[in-house]
């Protein structure tokens, strides 16, 4: 598995329903065989899940595109 490390955006709920833009500044997003599985704050990701690649991604963004 990989935990992408970024700031990381999205709704968790859906915007057109009255759902608001949740915002993380030190996200992280784990990935396995391309499906997102958890997301969270990386410290939370990391420690649950050691051993597993990190991709750094400070100075990025992520955010889900459907």
């Amino acid at each position: 598995m990989t935990i992408y490390r970024a700031t990381v955006l999205d709704t968790p709920d859906s915007p057109f329903k009255g759902g608001l833009l949740r915002s993380e500044e030190d996200g992280g997003i784990l990935v396995r065989e391309g499906r997102i599985l958890d997301r969270g704050a990386f410290r939370s990701l990391d420690a649950a899940n050691p051993g597993d690649d990190v991709v750094e991604i400070q100075r990025g963004l992520l955010r889900r595109r459907d």
